[in-house]
């Protein structure tokens, strides 16, 4: 016997299915806890039967469906987000089996209003969707929203870069984006090949095995610039945005210094595809650049033996200009993130700055932020100082060398980021995180009530709720349950029985609780009887029992296997006679007058034993005795549905079709062709229908001999 507990049959074939992911709505929002360089495992979330978690929000603005969508939430470390959700491209898993993904992302302010500030959509079936989007304000989150154009589900890799963007890089060398300093970074989109479309012309990456020259005409091309301060090794990985883009590179020196591209020295270059292009089954994989490991200095066209997409790091000379163009050869129009090694520097500006006062910063009390930003004059000069104070602070943002006095409205992790940009476009940031603290000392008490309370339907089922709403305090408020993460969300669901506390807490940091107790009904008891074991087609009685009991509940036995129902005597009584067909499982449940459940489940064996048999002997003299020759069973055989009878010689004597069993008034009496048979040794042969079986084609073989004696 087997308890198994059910809200309902509905729910109950639910559970059966996929589950739900967690994060299937706003509120229940997965935290990317660091987006700096964030990427999940390969296929590591789905939306299957996510449904619409917050149907009020709609399609983003660039998607066509929003039926399956799931959500991530995540806190802005530097001032630019680069989002991409891959899946399922054209049939071959790039990033899970998502098709057509799509992607939003808006701000959080606690699943209320849902600003959007971007979105992509799959529509060209490249099995990704990319989002850039820069000027975020450091310290406040954003939402992270994921679904399929195609209105499918599936698996998908999400991959997170938060960082501080370069000035955007143009397309030709004269337009380069001067870089001055080795922070990571990403360039999400390329367009053209610029005004020049041969800069990458003579390099040796632009001749194939027999030296001839292979036009290098730049498709998707963006340049950046910089000048060696301490000098030392230069490595760096280039990353597509998209897996399998062809991102192809060249490294030059510029000895006229910045600005002057008429002279440019190729140093390395690396023009090979992540797959041979030829048919081969060489893989140089989707990474490329240059590491201290590798020995050649460029990698030409396609995937050849002993290429793998890196060449030789170089060394760096102090005061040294260098160029560094980056193409995609696929043309997909999407970039690329890149990161520098080794141990040489650029040069730039040394951005910095200090806070007075340096520790006990409470909210609501001005401080003062200095520029301690350092750069060489004879280099250049600063001439943009933007300040961002971050979340709740008093000024946001601000413009000038300062010194500038600022407070925050409320407490908690803040952050400001200070860039600077020189005359020459060389554009750096500086993150302080620092802590406000709490400021209740002066305030009101904050409160909290409970705006509704929803006990348990069944007992089993956790589907009990509680909503609260602040009082008193400094909005927003936010809430935790148990002393767990503080939210926006005042609604907590899925709760259990059981004591619990929510917390509350303000903007400035006051907080306070509530204690709230969730009831269940009593559960349904069901008691399906003790499991039985029982001769073959022999009737047995089910006994159910169930607590509590009242008038409006339903019962119902089925067996495990519905096409048993039949030997069932009735199903809805609690105690029915069954006559099981074989090893069979029963199971009884009661549904109240609310739909809740249970279940209980009872097995009857079958001491199943085929046995049929026939006399060695038989006298058809007469006599009213044994004058018919037929064959016996037990009250699990129903009928003989052939029966033959054959003589020494083989010679088929007497045939049957559907013969009773156990009566010898329709057996063989003994005569062939009009004639009595003398003593002799006769086989028979039978199939024989059991009350288990379905039909003759499931019947049981039997055979045996006896004399004919007169």
């Amino acid at each position: 016997m087997k308890r198994l507990f059910l809200l309902s049959t509905l729910l109950f074939l639910s559970v059966m299915s996929i589950a739900q992911p967690t994060n299937s709505s706003c509120a229940t929002a997965i935290e990317i806890l660091d987006p700096i360089d964030y990427c999940s495992s390969f296929g590591e979330f789905n939306n299957f039967n996510a449904g619409p978690g917050n149907p009020a929000v709609g399609a983003a603005t660039c998607w066509n469906n929003s039926s399956n969508d799931v959500w991530f939430r995540v806190t802005a470390f530097a001032n630019a987000l680069n989002i991409t959700v891959s899946g399922n491209a054209n049939g071959s898993m790039a990033g899970g089996s998502l098709v057509q993904p799509e992607v939003a992302l808006y701000e959080d302010d606690g699943c209320v209003s849902f600003s959007e500030l971007k979105c992509d959509s799959d529509d060209t079936n490249g099995g990704a969707a990319n989002i850039f989007r820069g000027g975020l304000t450091i310290g406040q989150s954003y939402l992270i929203r994921v679904d399929s154009r195609a209105g499918v589900t599936g698996t998908f890799t999400l991959c997170i870069k938060n960082f501080n963007p370069p000035v955007e890089p143009g397309q030709d060398c004269i337009t380069n984006a001067l870089l001055c300093d080795k922070s990571p970074f990403i360039v999400q989109a390329i367009s053209g090949g610029g005004s020049n479309t041969n800069e990458f012309d003579g390099i040796p990456c632009g001749f194939d095995e027999q030296g001839n020259p292979v036009g290098l005409t730049e498709q998707q091309t963006t340049w950046f610039s910089w000048t060696c301060d301490q000098a030392g090794s230069l490595s760096f990985i280039l990353d597509p945005i998209i897996p399998g883009d062809d991102i192809d590179w060249a490294l030059f020196e510029l000895p006229n210094g910045l600005g002057d591209c008429t002279v440019k020295t190729h140093l390395r270059c690396a023009f090979n595809s992540p797959n041979n292009a030829n048919g081969g089954t060489l893989d140089c994989g989707d990474l490329t650049g240059m590491q201290d490991s590798s020995n050649d200095t460029y990698e030409d066209f396609n995937c050849e033996s002993n290429e793998d997409g890196f060449v030789q790091s170089i060394n760096m000379t102090s005061g040294t200009s260098y160029l560094l163009g980056i193409n995609n050869f696929t043309e997909s129009g999407v970039g690329f993130e890149i990161e520098f090694g080794g141990s040489g520097t650029f040069r730039g500006p040394d951005a910095d700055f200090m806070i007075d006062p340096l520790e006990g910063l409470r909210c609501d009390t001005f401080f003062t932020v200095t520029d301690l930003t350092t750069f060489d004059p004879n280099l250049g000069n600063i001439v943009s100082w933007e300040w961002n104070f971050g979340e709740m602070a008093n000024p946001p943002t601000a413009s000038g060398q300062g010194p500038w006095q600022v407070e925050y409205n409320g407490f908690g992790d803040k952050f400001i980021t200070l860039t600077v940009e020189t005359d020459q476009g060389c554009i750096l940031t500086e993150v302080l995180p620092l802590f406000a603290e709490p400021c209740c000392d002066d305030l009101t008490d904050i409160e909290i009530d409970i705006v509704d309370l929803q006990n348990l339907v069944c007992a089993t089922v956790p589907d009990g709720s509680v909503t609260v709403q602040g009082a008193n305090g400094s909005p927003d408020y936010e809430y935790a349950i148990d002393g767990g993460t503080f939210n926006p969300n005042p609604f907590f669901g899925n709760l259990d029985a059981g004591s619990y506390q929510i917390n509350i807490q303000d903007i400035k940091g006051c907080t306070d609780s509530i204690d709230v107790v969730i009831t269940s009904p009593p559960p349904i008891v069901v008691d399906a009887g003790p499991d039985q074991t029982v001769e073959l087609c022999r009737e047995s009685q089910l006994v159910g029992l169930y607590s509590p009991m009242n008038a409006t509940d339903s019962i119902v036995w089925n067996a495990q296997d519905t096409s048993d129902n039949f030997s069932l005597e009735c199903q809805d009584c609690l105690d029915p006679i069954v006559v099981a067909p074989g090893e069979t499982t029963y199971i009884l449940t009661v549904v109240d007058e609310v739909g809740c459940s249970a279940s209980d489940e009872v097995t009857i064996f079958v001491d199943a034993e085929y046995l049929i048999y026939g006399p060695n002997a038989f006298s058809p003299n007469g006599d009213g005795l044994h004058d018919r020759y037929t064959i016996y069973g037990g009250p699990a055989a129903l009928m003989a549905t052939e029966f033959y009878i054959y003589d020494r010689w083989g010679e088929l004597i007497f045939f049957r079709e559907d013969m009773p069993l156990n009566d010898d008034l329709v057996g063989w009496d003994g005569r062939f062709k009009n004639s009595d048979l003398s003593n002799q040794v006769m086989t028979w042969y039978a199939k024989v229908l059991f009350c288990d079986n379905e039909g003759p084609d499931d019947t049981q073989n039997f055979h045996g001999s006896f004399t004919i004696v007169r």
